[in-house]
């Protein structure tokens, strides 16, 4: 059963609106890998993972490539997830994403023959997003910058199931296209 969440509203104007900065720059554009990091945040919030996958111990949350986030991630790292504080963790071999809980796959990455990588992936649940404007093949969440600069992401169902996963029908209904069943 989906946990119910605070703040769903907010949850929703972040997925759908675009941020702002401080105080005083009301409309300033937030960077667009502290908005991803934001992103990875809620798609982990708005999952499940199949219990003996998550039982005890951190939240990995895996990059695996060229790491465009600076230092975006680093709000995350106090955070939990399931109730587990989030570590994150760069990768560089296929073999290492077993051990993640989500993988994020760069942009020059998952421009690549992603292929062994979710042959490597196949029997685990890991919440894969790929960060690239055209959907990856085997990856569950693609995210894309649309041409007014907002994020967007497609969901593919059948790829979280072979994961073990389930969505919330709230990350469902705020994802801009849903492939599968």
């Amino acid at each position: 059963m989906m946990p119910r969440l605070p703040g769903l509203l907010a949850i929703s104007l972040l997925f759908a609106l675009p941020a702002w900065g401080r105080a005083g720059e009301p409309w300033k554009a937030v960077p667009e890998y502290t908005m991803k990091a934001a992103y990875l945040y809620n798609f982990a919030q708005l999952t499940d993972w199949p219990t003996d996958s998550v039982a005890g111990g951190e939240f990995h949350l895996c990059i695996y490539g060229q790491d465009e986030f600076g230092g975006a991630l680093d709000a995350l790292r106090d955070k939990l997830i399931n109730g587990r504080k989030v570590r994150i963790r760069y990768i560089s071999e296929p073999a290492e994403a077993r051990l993640c809980h989500m993988l994020f796959i760069s942009q020059a990455e998952s421009k690549r023959n992603t292929s062994r990588l979710f042959d490597v992936l196949r029997g685990y649940s890991v919440l894969t997003v790929s960060d690239n404007a055209q959907e990856v093949p085997g990856s569950t969440i693609s995210l894309s910058t649309t041409k007014e600069q907002r994020l967007s992401f497609a969901i593919d169902i059948d790829a979280g199931k072979r994961a073990q996963l389930r969505f919330s029908s709230k990350l469902l209904a705020l994802a801009k296209r849903v492939i599968g069943e």
